[in-house]
């Protein structure tokens, strides 16, 4: 569980959070990067925002075990892997 410090954190590195996204925190979820397929935990769901005239999508904030996490796109995602399932 997050606790108010960490979102805190969060908020501040990484802008304001999603009010709604189809994967939350938590959920472990695989992505392209390129051409590599990757799997991963949301540690956090960037809201979608204007940056001086390029628009930014929703982001996910994702650890995927390869050092600092992973900014992906929700059209990058491919499925969402729901733990004790196959």
């Amino acid at each position: 569980m997050m606790t108010d410090d960490y979102q805190e954190n969060l908020e501040a590195a990484c802008g304001p959070a999603a009010r709604h996204s189809d994967h939350k925190p938590g959920e472990t979820i695989s992505y392209r990067v390129g051409s590599e397929t990757r799997t991963g935990e949301i540690l956090y769901v960037q809201a979608p925002a204007q940056v001086g005239s390029e628009h930014m999508p929703l982001t996910y904030v994702v650890d995927s075990g390869h050092g600092f996490p992973d900014m992906v796109w929700q059209t990058d995602v491919i499925e969402q892997i729901v733990k004790g399932k196959q």
